[in-house]
């Protein structure tokens, strides 16, 4: 199968920004910027379609606010991480769901990764699902999957019965959390 010439060119962009040394913080932009053309979710039947620049921002937005009542002290380069937390979707675009999250996918993910930063994108290895640590990684773990029963919810209040896997699985995850204030915040995203 032939590539498209705009796929192409997007390739070479992206191998060509990280092996010659192109100034980096223009080419986080360029690279955030097109997280507004990801889709998230794959494999999942949705009426709204997220894409990944909506997800971050509001998976961001949660880890900001939750943080304090978590006693999770975090940096500037946390908080960079968690907005940024699926850039490199941008060059492997979204995962299907259930293959994300049948079992534990951790290695899988972490080996996606890895191949796409050594190979393709070394200027993205900052944002690699296991660059948090500890509590911040805890937190943000649950505020990303906050954020997609959030999204779930409101798709199913536009009309979209077919998501009961994805809250079911969604809350139970959630419900494992050491952090209360983030279980409070799932029961009322749920109510």
């Amino acid at each position: 199968m032939e590539r498209d010439q705009r796929d192409w060119d997007y390739l070479a962009d992206v191998k060509g920004g990280a092996a010659e040394g192109t100034d980096s913080a223009l080419f986080l932009i360029k690279q955030a910027r097109k997280m507004n053309n990801v889709q998230r979710c794959a494999g999942v039947s949705m009426i709204k379609h997220p894409v990944l620049s909506e997800h971050c921002f509001h998976t961001g937005i949660m880890f900001m606010m939750l943080a304090p009542q978590c006693g999770v002290a975090y940096t500037l380069k946390d908080l960079e991480f968690v907005f940024l937390h699926d850039i490199l979707e941008t060059v492997t675009g979204d995962l299907l769901y259930p293959a994300k999250h049948c079992g534990n996918n951790n290695d899988l993910m972490d080996e996606i990764e890895g191949n796409v930063i050594e190979k393709m994108c070394p200027l993205l290895a900052p944002y690699a699902d296991n660059a948090l640590k500890g509590d911040a990684l805890l937190l943000w773990r649950d505020c990303d999957m906050l954020e997609f029963l959030a999204t779930c919810i409101e798709d199913a209040k536009l009309g979209n019965t077919g998501l009961q896997k994805e809250l079911a699985l969604s809350t139970a995850m959630l419900s494992a959390t050491k952090f209360d204030a983030v279980k409070k915040a799932m029961y009322g995203l749920r109510n």
